[in-house]
């Protein structure tokens, strides 16, 4: 069903379709299939887990070999990380692994939406614990390697800031939901955003 979609996409022109995951289920024979992708996007939450401290399992030795995996099939790859509490303190550890392994990296905040929706103070960035976790990500920004998809970081990136008020019409370090992409959930839910989780279609 997946491929199915995906073709159909296709399709309709879609320019970019990519696939978010945490890689648990890719192998050898699945490996061949996503080359259907635009881009493979993979989740990694910490490179230095402690038990107990983070939110979900340590899943990275099995991220690791997926990412080689991937790579060695030529397949576009993004590492995806989303700042919190419990990995904030790690972010130049997390951006050198993405580094070693020559894999862009973005990053954005954990939101309380679908699974997250669960967590609470001790996960969730605060207000100045956001706005120290996008200066540090904006310090470290690189127009290939390393981005940041929160629309929040237009607040923090002065050259950002600028070009939007001069660019009116254009998006740029906004909100994107449902102009310039959609998400689409493993139940086939179709969302303007994934953090924005009004379905609407199937």
């Amino acid at each position: 069903l997946l491929f199915e979609a995906v073709n159909y996409a296709k399709g309709k022109s879609f320019k970019r379709i990519g696939l978010l995951t945490n890689g648990l289920l890719i192998d050898d024979n699945l490996a061949d299939q996503l080359k259907i992708f635009d881009i493979i996007q993979l989740s990694i939450d910490d490179v230095s887990y402690q038990e107990g401290k983070g939110y979900r399992p340590n899943y990275l030795s099995k991220l690791d070999s997926v990412l080689k995996l991937l790579k060695g099939k030529n397949i576009p790859l993004k590492i995806q990380c989303t700042i919190n509490k419990s990995n904030l303190k790690n972010f130049s550890k997390i951006l050198e692994y993405a580094k070693s392994l020559e894999i862009p990296i973005g990053f954005n905040r954990t939101s309380p939406v679908g699974s997250a929706c669960s967590l609470d103070r001790k996960v969730i960035l605060q207000k100045e614990e956001l706005k120290e976790a996008l200066e540090l990500i904006n310090s470290n920004l690189d127009p290939i390697m390393v981005k940041c998809s929160d629309p929040l970081t237009v607040l923090i990136n002065k050259d950002k800031k600028d070009f939007t008020l001069e660019s009116k019409k254009c998006i740029c370090g906004g909100c994107t939901a449902g102009i310039a992409g959609c998400y689409v959930s493993v139940e086939g839910e179709v969302y303007a955003c994934a953090l924005l989780r009004v379905s609407v279609a199937n």
